[in-house]
């Protein structure tokens, strides 16, 4: 039973060391905090605020490039030409939100991130200042890294099946020792 536990303890934090993201520099993190839009340009914020990013990391592209990573509770920042401009998260699914953006003004992109059918699924919405602001507050300012292979998927879908059976392996020993009824 304690081979279980261990199995089950180790697995939990694979996942965890998966899903970090490299942080970004704390002083350009409170920078940019102060939500100042540059006057020839957008700003972007593209933010996590949701636990289910804790399980997997989320590649970014805008425009169609690579642009960075998100997981839970870490925000990527742009800043844009003025113009018609499109931001891609690729998860299980993929999904792309379309905006058009003008110089001197901010767009808070939130990323929510939900439980699919073996890896998390995603969906983009923009969001009002107010609500992006506070979204990005509680969140932390992820280095722009992307992943170009898949193995991270590989290994998210790895330690799911792994989690299953070690639960299901638990689950199965605590009925296996539960009294029957009597007749």
């Amino acid at each position: 039973m304690i081979g279980k536990w261990l199995a089950f303890g180790l697995a939990v934090a694979g996942i965890a060391a998966c899903a970090n993201v490299p942080a970004g520099d704390r002083a350009t993190d409170a920078a940019l905090k102060a939500f100042v839009a540059p006057s020839d340009a957008a700003g972007v914020f593209i933010y996590c605020d949701g636990w289910m990013g804790l399980v997997h990391r989320t590649n970014v592209e805008i425009d169609g490039a690579p642009f960075g990573q998100n997981a839970s509770y870490t925000y990527l920042h742009a800043e844009l030409p003025p113009g018609r401009h499109s931001i891609t998260v690729r998860a299980e699914n993929t999904d792309t939100l379309e905006f058009d953006a003008e110089a001197g003004k901010n767009y808070f992109v939130q990323q929510q991130v939900k439980l699919g059918w073996i890896t998390p699924r995603t969906e983009l919405h923009l969001v009002p200042e107010s609500d992006g602001r506070e979204g990005v507050g509680g969140a932390r300012l992820a280095a722009p890294t992307y992943r170009t292979d898949d193995a991270a998927g590989a290994k998210a879908v790895g330690l799911t099946v792994g989690i299953l059976g070690a639960l299901l392996s638990i689950v199965f020993s605590a009925i296996g020792h539960v009294p029957a009824f009597p007749p």
